[in-house]
């Protein structure tokens, strides 16, 4: 699997083309639900708005987008076409037109849509989610030094709170492309003294 980038928060913007005001809003979005909530909470911010036209592309191939009223084709694609430009995944994108009185035509909408996509994919800022392996590992109080001063030294791996018991339980996450050379160190440096535990693969945020 390969990283995706997504957008860490909501951020909004706008601008105004004939007296026609745009105003943008892009937002993180893990499922469909989540993207149809963000869309229906900015329909209930802009009643008086003539078009909320939106866009979102959730993982595993939930694409959406909608004109909402605006001529067929001059809304919804090019807001999402931004999107997959922009290489966004796990994100939903509205644009709220509040009309100005001035017909801006097909092409002119196009535009005016792409730009306020645009403007919206500029300014938010980023995340890279990176599939990762969740790792558990037990050791004894004596090797945890060792472990603690590799694991914190290596970019390649993310880690958690340790747990103190009987023994040390130290949760991480390994890049899975590091996978197999991480594991393969910690048992090198530990004679093997360690008890080692996968999950099924994630992504992660590793920034």
């Amino acid at each position: 699997m390969k990283s995706y980038l997504t957008a860490k928060e909501h951020f909004t913007t706008a601008f105004t083309e004939r007296r026609s005001e745009f105003i943008s809003d892009i937002s993180p979005a893990e499922t469909t639900e989540a993207a149809i909530a963000f869309v229906e909470q900015i329909k209930s911010s802009h009643k008086k708005a003539s078009h909320v036209v939106y866009a979102y592309n959730i993982r595993g191939g939930y694409a959406k987008f909608s004109d909402a009223g605006e001529p067929s084709g001059t809304a919804g694609k090019p807001v999402f076409d931004v999107l997959a430009e922009n290489s966004l995944t796990d994100v939903v994108l509205t644009v709220t037109r509040y009309f100005g009185g001035v017909l801006l035509g097909a092409g002119g909408l196009t535009r005016a849509y792409a730009k306020a996509a645009a403007d919206a994919c500029k300014g938010v800022k980023r995340r890279e989610f990176v599939p990762c392996v969740p790792v558990e590992a037990t050791l004894s109080y004596n090797l945890y030094g060792k472990v603690n001063l590799y694991l914190a030294a290596n970019s390649n791996v993310r880690t958690s709170e340790p747990i103190f018991t009987d023994n040390i339980t130290v949760k991480f996450n390994v890049l899975t492309e590091k996978h197999d050379e991480i594991l393969s160190n910690l048992t090198e440096i530990t004679n093997g003294q360690i008890e080692i535990v996968e999950f099924d693969e994630i992504y992660a945020d590793f920034a």
